[in-house]
Parts: C-alpha cells; sequence; structure tokens
C-alpha cells in the first residue's frame, strides 16, 4: 500500500495552501507522489492523495481523463513525464505531460 514520506505530506500539505481551489494543486502533488512510487502513480496513489488532499479520487482521474483525450486511468497505472509534446495515453496507459501544464 503506497503512502508519501513525511517529506511527501508535508509538500503536499504546503502545495494545497498555494491555491484557492484545493484540486489546483492535483499535478503537482502527483508529480511528487510518482518520484516517491518508483516513476508511477497506481490507483493506491490516486487513493492515498485522495484522502491526503481531501478531495474524491474520481476528481483526481477525472484529471487524467481530460489530459488522455476521454481515457481514464486503468489498474496499470499512470506514468507521468516532464519529456513529451503534450498529454496523450498510449496502449499501455502511460501518460505523458510536459511539465504539469494541462
Amino acid at each position: 500500500m503506497f503512502k508519501l514520506s513525511e517529506d511527501g505530506l508535508k509538500y503536499v500539505k504546503n502545495e494545497l495552501t498555494r491555491y484557492e481551489v484545493k484540486q489546483s494543486a492535483i499535478i503537482r502533488c502527483l508529480y511528487r507522489a510518482q518520484d516517491e512510487n518508483g516513476g508511477w502513480v497506481s490507483p493506491e496513489v490516486i487513493h492515498h492523495l485522495s484522502e491526503v488532499m481531501e478531495i474524491p479520487a474520481a476528481q483526481i482521474e477525472d484529471i487524467f481523463a481530460g489530459l488522455g483525450d476521454g481515457d481514464s486511468v486503468t489498474e496499470n497505472g499512470v506514468s507521468l513525464s516532464d519529456a513529451g509534446a503534450g498529454g496523450e495515453i498510449d496502449n499501455n496507459a502511460n501518460l505523458t505531460l510536459v511539465n504539469g501544464s494541462i
């Protein structure tokens, strides 16, 4: 089961204070969680972030659906990367995202 480190929790809590709306911090928090989870975002990561951020997991998944042209997170997880030219999902359910921009 995935859990953020103490530093990761501090990072997420700090990100939440930077934005008027919690959902605005999702992408940056996902990048942090990805780093702590060996380079990918699993459904467990999304569930944990939803608890820590106090927002529904479905809202985090909706961001992926928007970035992936209607595709959503699968049980295979999603990998965020700052390489690439835009958000796209390949056949292995990996998402490539440009530096946290939507």
